[in-house]
């Protein structure tokens, strides 16, 4: 959710920032990983490309610490850490893989940082 300063006319506008709800509180909190940049270039039709290179696949192998995880679950860890969309999610995932920072086990399929 990102909160911006409508009118506000003998006011001083604050500035914009993003929150997201925390379930176990039931509490919207700041969130700093969200990209307001890359989502005001998106609202103000913005191309994408821009907006998609913000996050790189070193960040799945910090989502993904020392746990394994099978790649729904990991996508999903990443959409929640980064706010970004399921289909990216899964794109740093492949990419991650292909720089050999993660790989997938072939027998149990879950994803594990790379020795």
């Amino acid at each position: 959710l990102v909160l911006t300063c409508g009118k506000n006319s003998n006011g001083k506008e604050f500035p914009s920032l993003a929150v997201q709800l925390n379930p176990s509180t039931m509490i919207y909190e700041p969130d700093d990983m969200f990209d307001l940049e890359g989502w005001r270039e998106e609202v103000a039709g913005g191309s994408r490309s821009s907006n998609r290179k913000s996050y790189s696949p070193s960040v799945v192998k910090e989502v993904l610490g020392g746990a394994k995880m099978l790649k729904k679950g990991l996508r999903q860890a990443l959409v929640a850490e980064t706010g970004c969309c399921s289909s990216r999610a899964y794109e740093l995932i492949d990419e991650a893989e292909k720089e050999r920072s993660i790989r997938r086990n072939r027998t149990s399929q879950l994803y594990e940082i790379t020795a």
